[in-house]
């Protein structure tokens, strides 16, 4: 069975080559390597070029990042993923967190982030990888309030409301191996056209293999079989992230 990691963080693990490798063997045939960090970017660009037409790299400054940088540190690390734009499939993860801020001006320099990074892959229309811990609703409607349209929303945990809200606008929706009753809910609110596989790894889960496992639990969901749910979530992040495999 043929799968897609839509969301994983290459750059952590301290041996690239035997990952990639493993993932293989397990039936993976693409990654999504975001970056989140100026590092994290520039290991995600060299990695991809390591592992060409397999890891294929996604940058942006994440807000719990962004929210402690300077005006200057964030613009030069800004001007970075500018630069580096075309080599990319996307522009993430970005967004908005709120798990993280002890202070209003953390927060005002997390939109002030989102909005210019936003605002950039909207005039180079790069699709967006979008994080929201905490803070769904507003990620959401700040997205719709900039008529944004190619849209993933990465380990969405938010209400179904704002899921319906969200997939009423075509946003797309990465599924970790997490089993919830929440992501219960949500699985069963969104179209499987919808849908993407994510390991989300080191974080969540060990390895991009991972992202297998995600299947089981919308295939579950959704009343289909394993095979159903890894070959719609592999077409959709085909079709999302301009994948020519």
């Amino acid at each position: 069975m043929e799968f897609i990691d839509s969301h994983c963080h290459l750059d952590r693990f301290p041996d690239v080559a035997s990952t990639i490798a493993q993932a293989k063997s397990s039936g993976c045939i693409a990654v999504i390597t975001s970056g989140y960090t100026h590092e994290a970017n520039e290991k995600c660009l060299e990695i991809s070029s390591r592992f060409p037409n397999f890891a294929f790299p996604c940058i942006g400054i994440a807000p719990s990042v962004a929210m402690d940088l300077s005006p200057e540190q964030f613009q030069s690390a800004f001007d970075f993923i500018k630069s580096n734009a075309s080599r990319c499939v996307a522009i993430g993860e970005i967004g908005l967190d709120f798990h993280w801020p002890t202070k209003k001006e953390q927060i005002d320099r997390e939109y002030s982030s989102f909005a210019a990074q936003l605002d950039f892959a909207l005039e180079k229309k790069l699709p967006l990888v979008i994080h929201s811990r905490k803070a769904e609703k507003e990620a959401v409607e700040f997205l719709l309030s900039r008529s944004a349209e190619r849209v993933v929303l990465h380990f969405f945990s938010g209400t179904p409301e704002i899921a319906r809200k969200a997939a009423e606008a075509g946003f797309l929706f990465t599924t970790p191996p997490v089993r919830s009753k929440t992501r219960e809910r949500l699985l069963s609110e969104i179209p499987l056209n919808l849908l993407l596989t994510e390991s989300d790894a080191p974080y969540v889960a060990k390895t991009p293999s991972d992202a297998a496992k995600a299947a089981e639990l919308i295939a579950a969901a959704k009343g289909i079989s394993i095979e159903d749910a890894i070959k719609y979530t592999a077409e959709n992040a085909k079709a999302f992230f301009g994948l020519h495999l």
